[in-house]
């Protein structure tokens, strides 16, 4: 009766043995799939402040623009601006990595 309760005990010990493994393995593999939303995010994050800041930049010089009296060429001004303006938004899109998609849904940290 002793022996056989302390088999089972051995045998529980052992199972729990290997589920801890099984669980740490996991938790490795959550943690590097984290890391690399986390990073896409940052990425993704900081692709975005550079558009708004060349957008914010864009913005004043375009100010500046209008209070030197040349309104009625406005709109050429800003044609010509936003062409240039949307090669580097294009420029920045392909500069983010694409590797994790669900890095969108998540904001960085």
């Amino acid at each position: 009766e002793g022996e056989k309760k302390l088999r089972i005990m051995e045998e529980l010990l052992k199972r729990g043995a290997k589920d801890v493994e099984m669980l740490k393995v996991k938790n490795k593999k959550f943690q590097r799939e984290l890391d690399n939303v986390k990073a896409a995010a940052t990425e993704r994050f900081r692709g975005l402040e550079l558009q708004v800041s060349n957008l914010e930049r864009e913005a004043e010089k375009f100010g500046a623009f209008l209070k030197s009296g040349a309104q009625h060429d406005g709109i050429a001004y800003a044609n010509e601006r936003n062409e240039g303006f949307g090669t580097s938004i294009q420029e920045t899109r392909n500069s983010v990595p694409s590797f994790d998609k669900s890095a969108s849904k998540m904001p960085p940290t």
